[in-house]
């Protein structure tokens, strides 16, 4: 019964991808701004790191980690989850623009 359903599941994930999938599926970027001590840092990345998994393969894919003053403990935390994939990375506010003005996500 569990397979059934985890397999309905996986189904109904591929029609929705289908379904909303554009002519040009080039690239999915996801922002995950943090600031302060937060004790759910760890909780974003990892809960933005799933939603790419879940999305499946759709070329290029960035989580952009934005640090609006956080302190340094969580910034730690974020730079420890950071080094796990090679597609999380960390930035400041004020580099956003220059970042994808500079990588052109298409």
């Amino acid at each position: 019964m569990l397979f059934a359903i985890i397999g309905l599941v996986e189904v109904f994930r591929i029609l929705i991808l289908m379904v909303f999938r554009t002519k040009d599926d080039s690239s999915l970027i996801i922002l995950v701004p943090i600031s302060g001590h937060n004790e759910e840092a760890e909780f974003l990345l990892r809960s933005a790191v799933a939603k790419l998994k879940w999305l499946g393969s759709v070329g290029k894919q960035r989580i952009i980690c934005i640090d609006n003053g956080m302190d340094s403990e969580t910034r730690r935390v974020c730079e420890i989850i950071e080094q796990k994939y090679e597609f999380i990375e960390i930035c400041f506010s004020n580099e956003l623009e220059k970042k994808f003005y500079h990588h052109k996500f298409h």
